[in-house]
Parts: C-alpha cells; sequence; structure tokens
C-alpha cells in the first residue's frame, strides 16, 4: 500500500503551478539589435512552458501615442503605465546593450512600486554595461529581487524559469482569482509577436 503511494502514476503536481497560464509576466530590458533577440527568445521560452501572459511592453497596444509626443517620451510613459499591471516583472540587462532603460525601469518600480519588489527577477549578463548605482540598487534590494546571471541564453532562460517558479506560490490567490482585464485585451494578438 505505502509503496503505491509513491509510484510515479501517483504523483500529483502542486496547485499553484496552475497559476502559469493566467501569471503576468513583463520582460523589460534593452530594444537594440542583439539585446531585443534575447528577450524575444525568453519571452517564447516561458511561452513554451506554459506562461501563457508573458509580455514585452512593446506588444501593448495601449496607452495610444498622444499628438506631438515624443517616440522616447511615449515608452516611458508606456512602461510606467504597465509595470504596475505585472504579476513578475523580469529585468534583463544584456551585454553589448544600452541598459539605460531598464535600469530607469527598476528605479521607477524601486521608488514608486517598492511594494513589488519581492517579483522582481533582474538578469544581469556577466559582461553588461551597467553603473555602480544600479548595482547598488539590485544590492540594496537583493532581499527581495531575484538576481539571475547569465553568459549565454539559455542561462538566461532557464534561471528567469527558475526564480518564477519560486514566486508561483506566492501569486496564486491573487492570480488565479482575478478577472481578465486590460493586460489580456491590449496585448496585441499572439500570431504578430510570434514573428
Amino acid at each position: 500500500m505505502f509503496r503505491s503511494l509513491l509510484s510515479p502514476n501517483r504523483w500529483v503536481a502542486p496547485q499553484y503551478l496552475q497559476v502559469k497560464p493566467v501569471l503576468r509576466v513583463l520582460i523589460l530590458g534593452s530594444y537594440s539589435n542583439c539585446a531585443l533577440k534575447t528577450l524575444e527568445m525568453l519571452r517564447a521560452y516561458l511561452l513554451a512552458k506554459g506562461y501563457a501572459q508573458t509580455r514585452l511592453v512593446k506588444e501593448f497596444g495601449f496607452p495610444k501615442k498622444n499628438s506631438g509626443e515624443s517616440r522616447s517620451a511615449y515608452n516611458l510613459r508606456k512602461s510606467e503605465y504597465w509595470i504596475p499591471k505585472a504579476d513578475a516583472l523580469v529585468f534583463v540587462f544584456c551585454s553589448n546593450a544600452d541598459n539605460t532603460g531598464p535600469a530607469y525601469e527598476l528605479k521607477h518600480l524601486c521608488d514608486i512600486h517598492y511594494d513589488m519588489a519581492w517579483r522582481c527577477i533582474a538578469g544581469i549578463s556577466w559582461t553588461a554595461a551597467i553603473s555602480s548605482l544600479i548595482y547598488g540598487l539590485v544590492d540594496r534590494w537583493s532581499r527581495e529581487i531575484q538576481q539571475v546571471f547569465f553568459k549565454t541564453d539559455t542561462e538566461l532562460q532557464d534561471g528567469v524559469r527558475g526564480a518564477l517558479t519560486n514566486l508561483l506560490e506566492r501569486l496564486y490567490f491573487p492570480a488565479i482569482n482575478r478577472q481578465k482585464n486590460e493586460w489580456e485585451l491590449f496585448g496585441q494578438d499572439r500570431s504578430l509577436t510570434e514573428s
């Protein structure tokens, strides 16, 4: 009897794994050529692993750009808009990229939405050009922010997946009981973003 309870056919996945399809994961990082490819590969990887609500900020069609608003001002406003709407945030600092954008977004989160820091993951390339101030910020919040250091895209993907798994149980009830809203409504059609 005891042996049959331990058989592989009787193992049941923890209930909190059910939250993966509705968990809102926002990936933030540089959109320079090489870095954007890393972000898109991370998004594709997480989608394949069941995180169906994984997005880059550029995928949202909302908020609309104001008349006369510069592209940089719009991008800033757009990222600030979507940061508090995410369940988990992944800030990626790539090598050979200007990491000013994700550095600002992480600082914005720590200054304005500091109660969300425990839901953050900082993916940092071993060779990324990051100022000591950003390292200081990550270090200051190191009890809250999970850190993933990587040399390859595969290391980043596996590390972020592990870090997200660490968050699933704590995010289960808020995410599983939530109604669909603008996150799901204003994300672009998946067929357009998977190209």
